[in-house]
């Protein structure tokens, strides 16, 4: 960028959603979902490199058909691997279903081990939407939301659903097998799933419409309610808030900024 002005660096045609950014030293990862064309149900998380311009795509996840991968944002550790953690939807059942932990080799797109943490959401759970995970040294901490078919086949208008919040953390050393709640919660939902952030020191956030639950205190950072999406970077806040009623394409929003 220069004298404020954006330049177009590359357009990647196609059905992409969820584009996410990611450094590692001195190379950028553009993870996305590529959905097939029009007329096949999937969706697999794909990535690209910096190195070569993201001009050669690879596979991190693949889909079966009639379901499509919903990702969290990925996030490398010491020895440069990528992990991510995701759930599946299906068509068939409108909802997403599982929970799995992945590391990633990203210069290969090889899987190298893969955790199905499934046996931690209740037998109840009928929806589950993974989002925050971080990293910081040898150990892992990641966040999901999920509902009950009771409470998913309610109408999915603003903050008039209830999702339940699980945070998990687990050592690297056993990956698969480490894996312990730390902290269970309630919240409304903004529209679908709550989102929950978790920052690189581990401190974590998730917001029940005009509230915050956090393992910090934050003082005059929220002034509205319908808060949504928290994320962080580094040591700042970012999150969305209401203007006016909300769905998936019609909506008005603001984006706060707190330290």
């Amino acid at each position: 960028m220069k004298n404020n002005q954006v330049r177009l660096k590359r357009q990647i045609k196609g059905r992409y959603t969820y584009p996410r950014f990611l450094q590692i030293n001195d190379e950028i990862l553009l993870f996305s979902r590529l959905q097939s064309s029009k007329g096949v149900r999937n969706g697999h998380l794909v990535y690209r490199s910096s190195t070569d311009g993201f001009e050669a795509e690879k596979l991190a996840i693949k889909s079966k058909e009639g379901t499509l991968v919903y990702a969290s944002a990925p996030k490398s550790s010491q020895d440069n691997s990528v992990y991510i953690q995701y759930s599946t939807h299906s068509y068939k059942e409108n909802r997403l279903i599982g929970w799995s932990l992945i590391k990633l080799n990203p210069s290969d797109g090889k899987i190298v081990e893969t955790c199905d943490l499934t046996d931690i959401l209740p037998k109840k759970y009928f929806s589950n939407r993974p989002t925050g995970i971080s990293i910081k040294g040898s150990e892992f901490l990641i966040g999901t939301a999920y509902m009950t078919k009771k409470s998913w086949i309610l109408p999915s208008g603003n903050f008039n659903r209830v999702n339940d919040i699980l945070l998990v953390k687990g050592s690297f050393n056993e990956m698969c097998n480490s894996a312990k709640v730390v902290h269970k919660g309630a919240a409304k939902t903004p529209y679908y799933h709550t989102s929950v952030a978790i920052s690189d020191s581990f401190d974590w956030l998730y917001f029940d419409n005009d509230k915050y639950v956090s393992s910090s205190r934050y003082t005059g950072c929220f002034p509205k309610d319908g808060l949504m999406y928290p994320f962080f970077y580094k040591n700042e806040l970012f999150y969305a808030s209401l203007n006016a009623p909300y769905s998936i394409r019609n909506f008005s929003n603001s984006i706060y900024r707190c330290y």
